[in-house]
């Protein structure tokens, strides 16, 4: 992979988190248990990553929940797991620019960090030559769709450049509650700049 084939990082968040987010950024897990928030996480993998660090220069090391995580794509198992079985679930993609890759201490990890095959690179580009770009937005998700980008302490909103959501249940006709509850939510944000609100079946219903 090369950085020219990121368009955006992606941020899979409950639709209720989205004022918050715009006023204080993306917590890194720690910070985020501080604030009143509704978590879309599952819980045996947080488990997982509980127990998990990250090691930096000089031989200290950071525990994963001290970051934030972002995905290159969000079309995967997590995406597709939090939608519920008839994929209406209240969520959206925060679609964070890809400039957060160069604030210090980022780190690319291979696959979710919560599995023992993940590998971190605390040198961004040598670790995005370790991802296969094919791989990992494959149109039907492999594990490689889940790579991340971990980000220290929290991710400031001014990086978030829009938002996407679905069109409702695939069980039904096409709804835009979850457009209309995002786009109100980033009208009272008071963000820096404009926001871009979507509705993306790329994302949420083509699996």
């Amino acid at each position: 992979m090369r950085r020219t084939d990121i368009q955006h990082l992606h941020y899979i968040t409950s639709i209720e988190n989205v004022p918050s987010i715009l006023e204080r950024g993306i917590l890194c897990h720690n910070a985020a248990t501080q604030v009143p928030h509704s978590s879309v996480a599952n819980q045996k993998v947080q488990q997982r990553r509980a127990n998990k660090t990250v090691s930096l220069r000089g031989g200290e090391r950071k525990p994963l929940h001290a970051y934030a995580n972002l995905y290159f794509t969000a079309h995967n198992w997590m995406l597709k797991e939090v939608l519920g079985s008839d994929g209406d679930a209240p969520v959206c993609v925060l679609k964070i620019n890809p400039s957060v890759l160069e604030i210090p201490g980022a780190v690319v990890v291979t696959c979710n960090a919560a599995k023992s095959k993940a590998k971190f690179y605390k040198n961004v580009d040598v670790g995005l030559s370790r991802l296969d770009a094919a791989r990992v937005f494959a149109r039907c998700p492999t594990e490689y769709s889940q790579a991340e980008v971990l980000i220290p302490d929290s991710v400031s909103s001014v990086l978030i450049v829009g938002a996407a959501v679905g069109s409702g249940s695939h069980l039904s006709s096409p709804t835009f509650d979850h457009y209309e509850r995002v786009r109100s939510d980033v009208k009272a944000g008071g963000l820096h700049s404009p926001l871009a609100v979507t509705i993306s079946p790329m994302l949420f219903h083509q699996w």
